[in-house]
């Protein structure tokens, strides 16, 4: 089944979600410490596409102006009809202007400073399937319960994610996204163990961890390594790309393209859950002339 024969959005209901700070707890112990036996969910019933997409902050805005990305993004987003979002470097304009695109899903994303006026990572759902139990917060630090930069990173950091019911399945899923800081291994690797650890949190918990991210970092890095159960602590979610059947699997490995017809390296992922069935995993390629984003965005649709 081709990612652009998923039905579309046929409900416009209001956005709104409830917000609940994360946790104040300071990262601490080894990855000894953890209790890693936990156990996915149960699940069943239909797919599930979960899409990952950096839309680029205004930096290239002068070359490269959101006024004439805008539509592509939305065009990109609208063909691929995610069922979850996570928008990397979404500034408050083009928040603002994904949440009018998207009316028929549910947002949420406070800005990396804390309040709504800086840059979001922010997790979208739609509204006619799932029912939102909580949304939250955490910054990618020593201090994840307030805004803070952590780990020699150059700013803030945050992770923002919601906690669902399907109401066809009766799923309880946490869905996280992130943008992970691109200074340095250790920034990003001591950034993805906080990541693992707070999923398999929530997988002890009887929950189903699903990830999208930016992690500025190739699948041969330690930080996707620890992320996706590599080293010997173990995680709930893994490579949703790896885990596709090699025929199911479309569109180009790398994903950060800079503007050019070829992209030059993978650091954009989802991570699905751990015991489920990757059906497919799709890249939409690069768009010559006509960019999106200096990213691709990349979709992965599984069943529990």
């Amino acid at each position: 089944m081709d990612l652009c024969s998923l039905s579309r959005r046929d409900a416009l209901l209001g956005i709104g979600s409830s917000l609940a700070a994360g946790g104040g707890d300071v990262l601490g112990g080894t990855a000894d410490d953890d209790l890693c036996d936990f156990e996915q969910s149960d699940g069943g019933g239909g797919p599930v596409t979960a899409c990952s997409f950096n839309v680029l902050h205004e930096t290239s805005d002068e070359e490269y102006p959101w006024e004439s990305r805008r539509p592509r993004v939305t065009e990109a987003i609208d063909r691929i009809a995610p069922d979850l979002l996570g928008v990397q470097e979404a500034r408050p304009g083009r928040f603002a202007d994904l949440k009018e695109a998207f009316s028929d899903y549910e947002w949420y994303g406070p800005g990396r400073e804390g309040g709504d006026e800086s840059e979001a990572v922010p997790v979208a759902w739609r509204s006619d399937r799932f029912e939102v139990r909580e949304t939250g917060e955490f910054w990618l630090s020593e201090t994840p319960g307030k805004p803070s930069t952590g780990w020699d990173a150059r700013n803030p950091r945050i992770a923002t994610w919601a906690t669902l019911t399907d109401g066809g399945t009766g799923t309880d899923l946490w869905f996280c996204n992130t943008h992970v800081s691109w200074a340095n291994e250790e920034t990003r690797r001591n950034s993805a163990e906080l990541l693992r650890r707070r999923a398999v949190e929530r997988a002890e918990n009887g929950e189903t961890a699903v990830v999208t991210l930016d992690l500025n970092a190739a699948p041969e890095s330690p930080s996707y390594e620890v992320l996706t159960g590599g080293t010997d602590a173990a995680s709930p979610v893994a490579d949703g790309r790896s885990e596709a059947e090699e025929e199911s699997v479309s569109g180009p490995e790398k994903t950060y393209h800079a503007f050019n017809d070829r992209p030059k390296e993978r650091v954009d992922y989802v991570l699905t859950p751990e015991a489920a069935d990757v059906r497919e995993y799709q890249t939409l390629d690069v768009r010559e002339g006509e960019y999106r984003s200096d990213h691709l965005p990349v979709a992965a649709t599984f069943e529990f």
